[in-house]
């Protein structure tokens, strides 16, 4: 031993065997697995403040907003199939819990609090007198709701006599919306309608469930992920057809009805599936750009996205092409996705305004 070693300072070891320090998540501990992952208390809490915000930004529209602006037909269908929707996502959560859902619940949360924070505006846009009405009718009824504001502004603000003095009389009622909201049609046919309509809001909680059903058998799973060409090559027809052929491009319907719902969780599934066959070559960039993938991610993350683009479903398109890009970017671990992708969605809607008459 050298004269350095004397007067080196020897470090202190620990009594017993060496190994290496690890540190458990507390909802992720052996006995939390006994009976399905817990549920983190950060989750927990988002998830309370996003009903609330949910429920107080729906009631503040009904009550703030309705009286002022009045309504579109059909509102309290509407406020309905908003609390049903709500109550699908926590059923969700439940029936995970019973089939003790051990994976990230953040997976399952998320989605939960961004419906309930970027729903509300949907709703008081769905509920505006005006956002339905094209071509002339939409001016008149920008008018018809100009109308009905001064008139609220003037039974709030002025005095008695000074209604009289502005209407020389008595001033003219205004609807009630509330009694036009919870007006329902009494008719078979008019319940077999409104439990068809709310039938839609259980997709997005049932796609879940199923995908949480479908990935515990493996076999498929790979099934899927190899023959994705089969579910994709019809439906794309299928999808195509209907926007060229039968959809009305001032307001995005066939027949009435808006059934492009139904097709997003079919093409985020088979997406899904894409990322799993290659995910590894398409987070490398000289394998990333290859011709042949460069065709698949066009067949399989462009074309759904394009006849969105045709039909001016902005909404729709946005929906679907972030969700590709989130799981594109989630997949594959690279940054440079990101740029890729909002230059590609730069140029789809640059295309959708400019083919806007």
């Amino acid at each position: 031993m050298g004269l350095r070693d004397l007067f080196r300072r020897r470090a202190r070891q620990p009594a017993g065997l060496e190994g290496v320090a690890i540190k458990l998540r507390p909802y992720n501990l052996p006995h939390d697995r006994k009976e399905g992952s817990a549920f983190p208390g950060p989750l927990w809490w988002g998830l309370v403040l996003g009903i609330a915000f949910y429920l107080g930004a729906h009631y503040s529209i009904a009550t703030g907003v309705w009286p002022v602006h009045g309504t579109a037909p059909g509102p309290g269908a509407l406020l309905m199939r908003d609390v049903v929707a709500l109550l699908a996502w926590l059923i969700l959560l439940g029936v995970l819990r019973a089939f003790k859902y051990q994976g990230r619940w953040a997976i399952v949360v998320l989605p939960i609090l961004i419906f309930c924070i970027a729903r509300p505006a949907l709703f008081q846009v769905f509920t505006d007198p005006a956002y339905q009405a094209v071509g002339g009718a939409k001016a008149r009824a920008n008018d018809l709701k100009a109308t009905r504001s001064r008139l609220y502004t003037i039974d709030q603000e002025y005095t008695p006599q000074r209604k009289q003095e502005v209407f020389a009389g008595p001033p003219p009622p205004l609807p009630d919306p509330f009694r036009t909201a919870v007006k329902a049609e009494t008719s078979a046919r008019g319940i077999v309608a409104g439990i068809l309509t709310n039938f839609s809001v259980f997709l997005a909680p049932l796609a879940v469930l199923a995908g949480f059903l479908f990935a515990r058998h493996r076999g498929p799973l790979r099934w899927f992920r190899d023959h994705r060409l089969l579910p994709f090559i019809p439906l794309m027809g299928i999808f195509l057809v209907l926007t060229l052929f039968f959809t009305s491009r001032a307001t995005g319907k066939v027949g009435g009805t808006t059934p492009w719902e139904l097709f997003l969780p079919i093409f985020i599934g088979i997406w899904a599936a894409t990322l799993a066959d290659d995910a590894y070559n398409l987070g490398q960039a000289g394998q990333a750009f290859a011709p042949r993938r460069l065709l698949m991610l066009f067949v399989y993350g462009a074309l759904p996205v394009l006849p969105f683009v045709w039909i001016h479903e902005l909404g729709l398109s946005l929906v679907l092409s972030v969700s590709l890009a989130a799981m594109l970017l989630v997949g594959t671990r690279r940054g440079w996705w990101a740029a890729v992708m909002l230059v590609a969605w730069l140029g789809m809607v640059f295309a959708a305004f400019h083919t806007d008459e």
